[in-house]
């Protein structure tokens, strides 16, 4: 009889343990997310094995007891941890890993947003610092101006809050229009450096202007009226005896004669070049022109065309009518070009 109870109670010890064993397998830990080994041998191995949704029963088939079971768990997942940041890598054996399908990489969401937030926020941050202390305008260069001074030029230009950097005001006019200057055709803006800005303005060509009561009208070589001012500050020929209608600022000039306003730009392209101090041009009703210069003296053009020839000769007469101590009327209007002409008059007014 006891050797019938040892077997029985021998038997229900069997029983126990191998229902302990099949329950420690069960219970072996589930893996986070999905990975696949894959190998270079395209049949199944020992070495392969499969996770999916936290099932670890793979393990628990593949090794004997739960010991190895989370042996094989823990391995699983340092090598998930290196294709978490790699996407694709291999692991100690040299076997090629991938991430199952559906599998998203890196950290959370949310943490990339915070991270790549706070990156952004330190390169704009560094890039301000840098424009503050870098960039800041120290040199504003103006040049071609006449009509305006460097600090209205900078006013107009110089608008915006980041106008006060190189790279602000340089870029901000690469994408709008300049401001709108009624003597000013465009600009240029250069930078010289990081902290210095150089305007080339170039100007609109006034030849002439009129005057209406208190006010100068200054016209192009067209005959339109560009602008007004109270001073003439660039000591634009003033033209008399035009007969115009009306003058109105971005109007053309009314006049019974448009070709008086080629004979204007050619006279006052002149002036320019061999600096002859003239105040006005004075048509009378025939058109015939006088040059009424700063000292007084008047030459009379008529309608005699060979400006460069009557140019020539009155800047070497005019140092001696001013040696001479009056003012004289010289006529040109028969002038053909002789070093020795002069034909003219005394008009002093004492």
């Amino acid at each position: 009889m006891s050797d019938k109870k040892n077997d029985k109670i021998n038997a229900e010890l069997d029983d126990m343990i191998d229902e302990l064993i099949a329950k420690g397998r069960k219970k072996a830990p589930p893996r986070r997310g999905n990975l696949t080994l894959v190998t270079d041998d395209d049949d199944e191995s020992d070495e392969s094995y499969e996770s999916a949704d936290g099932d670890s029963e793979a393990y628990a088939d593949e090794y004997p007891d739960e010991k190895s079971a989370r042996k094989a768990e823990k391995r699983a997942r340092k090598e998930e941890k290196k294709a978490r940041k790699k996407g694709k890598g291999r692991n100690r054996k040299g076997d090629e890993i991938e991430l199952a399908e559906g599998y998203e990489l890196g950290l959370p969401p949310f943490t990339r947003f915070i991270i790549r937030f706070f990156i952004f926020i330190i390169i704009v941050g560094g890039l301000a610092a840098f424009a503050w202390y870098k960039c800041r305008i120290v040199k504003f260069e103006v040049v071609g101006n006449t009509w305006y001074t460097a600090d209205e030029i900078s006013d107009a230009l110089r608008t915006e809050t980041y106008d006060d950097f190189s790279f602000g005001l340089k870029l901000h006019y690469m994408f709008a229009d300049t401001p709108e200057m009624p003597f000013i055709n465009s600009f240029k803006i250069k930078m010289t450096s990081l902290d210095s800005i150089k305007v080339t303005v170039y100007e609109k060509k006034i030849v002439g202007c009129v005057k209406v009561q208190s006010d100068y009208m200054f016209f192009d070589k067209d005959g339109i009226v560009v602008a007004s001012r109270s001073e003439n500050v660039n000591k634009i020929p003033v033209v008399t005896g035009l007969g115009y209608t009306q003058a109105m600022i971005g109007k053309k000039l009314e006049v019974e004669n448009d070709r008086v306003f080629a004979t204007i730009l050619a006279i006052t392209q002149l002036i320019d070049k061999n600096k002859v101090p003239v105040d006005s041009l004075d048509f009378d009703e025939d058109f015939n022109v006088t040059l009424i210069a700063s000292d007084g003296n008047r030459f009379y053009l008529g309608q005699n065309q060979k400006y460069d020839e009557i140019f020539g000769h009155v800047v070497k007469l005019i140092p001696e009518l001013e040696a001479s101590g009056h003012n004289y009327w010289a006529d040109y209007s028969t002038f053909t070009g002789d070093e020795d002409y002069f034909l003219g008059k005394i008009i002093d007014n004492n």
